[in-house]
């Protein structure tokens, strides 16, 4: 970053510290600000215990291996850090909560951070940030400690980014730092692959950023290869992929659902247009959780609320864009290339990164001077997302509340059915004392995200559609 660049920074900041007032403005504020808020929203998993595959996926640091999968996925830093974690708490759910709790308040600190760094004012960014916080997409995230690899793939994600936007999109980048930016980004995407493409967009900023300037360096040959590192990270860990999973990278991500199952056997051309079915729905699909909506009811409210939102951000943009036009395009890009993973698996528990370009768009569209003459349309969309969101979250922490039936039922059958060690054991034996397991033996939990009328109305459409014109007779269940 140039000096001129940064006195006219600092020279913004101080026109905001007298605006705003300096305390507000302080980096110290912020951070309290956005951690109390994370603990308001989600402390309530404090107290909750492990769930589902918590117990399962626990294990000591000598235990870890690098290329080791688990239903499926191989995600070797995700579990060095629940191993990390059992190693210095054991079988201690509180520690294993908070832990995520202050990442989720370390990620949203260097969230904001990122949003003023591209010169958006610090009240937006706060309010962005904030949006992005009580998002039902993301409290999976914060309640149940297995999903804890959301959390590290954004934080070092994030981290990708600021390096990459203070230190390569200088006049003369420095080498060291590029390669920072593709280690934390390979760290990421080793915890879970939804910055799978965060590399092209890297590239594709710095090359454009190169035309700003009439500095000599910037259409240097030097210039361009050091900018072009990002795709050898991506060629590194396509490679190591392909080690670990076989030829296929792990693109059949569905080992362990049972091969004889008609959905896994579609052929080639079918699941493509499965996937670009699921990428057209993920696109919106942090504006509007389907699979969280378990009414008809809450179906129709959530969609126009949403919606709603969409088309006043349409109808803002029909007119000029103002400064804010790259912060725009820039949270569309996040939704779309960032989180392309995501996309392709529309489940609220993969929402965690896309719903912060969301936020910014959102935020943005309150904020504008632009939308003073539909600002009690806007006003309202907002109000009643942020209710729907606000309703959502809860609905889901339900699942996860150590009440729940379906966190008894299947904790129980863990116990009944899965060989763990006898800590584990004695350890679900103490938290179930009170559990009658013959009575839930029969009992199948489902989760959220498998119920509800869109996930019934999406099924039947796809197989009604395409399943039965198209897959073989021979490949379909008896």
């Amino acid at each position: 970053m140039t000096n001129k660049t940064l006195s006219i920074k600092l020279q913004n900041q101080s026109e905001d510290d007298l605006r705003y007032g300096t305390i507000l403005n302080s980096n110290i504020f912020a951070l309290v600000y956005l951690g109390i808020l994370v603990l308001i929203v989600h402390g309530g998993s404090l107290l909750f215990g492990f769930t589902r595959e918590d117990i399962l996926l626990l294990k000591h640091l000598s235990e870890w291996n690098f290329w080791e999968k688990v239903f499926g996925y191989w995600r070797p830093v995700w579990l060095l850090w629940l191993s990390f974690q059992y190693t210095l708490f054991g079988l201690n759910p509180f520690a294993m909560h908070a832990a995520s709790l202050m990442l989720f308040a370390v990620n949203c600190w260097l969230a904001f951070y990122l949003i003023i760094s591209l010169g958006i004012k610090r009240p937006v960014a706060l309010v962005s940030v904030s949006l992005w916080i009580i998002m039902s997409g993301n409290i999976d995230a914060a309640v149940w400690i297995s999903e804890c690899n959301d959390l590290l793939a954004m934080f070092f994600l994030l981290l990708a980014s600021l390096i990459w936007l203070f230190f390569c999109l200088d006049n003369k980048p420095s080498i060291f730092y590029v390669l920072l930016a593709g280690i934390c980004w390979l760290l990421s995407i080793l915890n879970k692959e939804v910055g799978m493409f965060w590399p092209v967009g890297a590239v594709i900023i710095a090359f454009l950023k190169s035309g700003d300037s009439g500095n000599k360096f910037k259409r240097s040959g030097y210039y361009y290869f050091v900018m072009s590192l990002p795709f050898v990270f991506m060629v590194i860990y396509v490679l190591m992929k392909i080690a670990a999973q076989g030829s296929n990278a792990g693109l059949n991500m569905y080992e362990y659902a049972g091969k004889e199952d008609a959905a896994y056997n579609y052929p080639l051309i079918l699941k493509l247009v499965k996937m670009t079915i699921h990428y057209m729905e993920g696109i919106f699909y942090s504006f509007l959780p389907l699979e969280l909506f378990l009414s008809w009811t809450g179906l129709i409210i959530g969609a126009f609320s949403s919606i709603s939102l969409i088309f006043c951000l349409i109808w803002r943009n029909t007119k000029s864009f103002n400064s804010k036009k790259s912060l725009l395009l820039g949270g569309v890009f996040w939704i779309l290339f960032f989180s392309i993973h995501t996309s392709f698996n529309t489940s609220v528990r993969t929402q965690y990164i896309a719903t912060f370009g969301t936020s910014c768009i959102i935020s943005l569209l309150l904020f504008s001077p632009q939308t003073k003459t539909l600002f009690k349309t806007t006003f309202i969309c907002i109000a009643i997302y942020i209710g729907m969101h606000l309703l959502l979250g809860k609905q889901v922490a339900a699942y996860f509340s150590p009440s729940s039936t379906d966190t008894i039922a299947c904790n129980a059958r863990i116990l009944k059915s899965f060989p763990i060690s006898e800590e584990k054991r004695e350890y679900l034996k103490k938290e179930l004392w009170y559990v009658d397991f013959d009575a839930l033996t029969d009992y199948e939990d489902v989760m959220f995200v498998d119920k509800g009328p869109w996930k019934k109305v999406k099924t039947e459409l796809f197989q009604r559609l395409i399943t039965e014109k198209f897959v073989d007779k021979n490949e379909k269940q008896p």
